[in-house]
């Protein structure tokens, strides 16, 4: 296969950049924060966990859909696709109307560690990154 340089070209066989990537993680975090807190906010009076799941699916679901869209550099590519896993599981189980699953789902933290040596890489970019702040989003510890 083609090895890719270190240009904005973008590597071989579809590989993002650190900027692009960092950048599309970011947003996604910054949509999800606000859908969730503005979901939240509306529906303060439900009490059921099966209730607060149906109204919560959906922030998570476009969260999901987003990050899965990040194209990630090739080191990060199995990192990317664990974490896709992790949310799309997630979504699995707040739709699943099961309340040990509910339960599971929202205790979960769906977003490991990068690869150690990514991590003050990307933690560089998002440092820079006005959605990765606003999100509260860090790459490391």
């Amino acid at each position: 296969g083609a090895c890719g340089g270190d240009d904005d070209g973008g590597g071989g066989g579809g590989a993002g950049n650190d900027e692009d990537f960092v950048a599309a993680i970011c947003a996604a975090g910054r949509d999800f924060s606000e859908d969730f807190a503005k979901v939240i906010e509306e529906n303060a009076d439900l009490t059921e966990t099966d209730e607060i799941a149906e109204v919560i699916v959906e922030p998570f679901e476009n969260f999901a859909n987003a990050v899965e869209d990040a194209n990630p550099p090739e080191d990060l590519e199995e990192w990317h696709g664990e974490v896709v896993s992790s949310l799309n599981n997630i979504v699995e189980n707040l739709k699943s109307g099961n309340e040990d699953d509910i339960l599971a789902a929202l205790d979960a933290d769906p977003i490991s560690d990068p690869p150690a040596d990514a991590v003050s890489r990307l933690e560089a970019i998002a440092e820079d990154n006005e959605d990765c702040q606003e999100a509260d989003f860090t790459f490391g510890e």
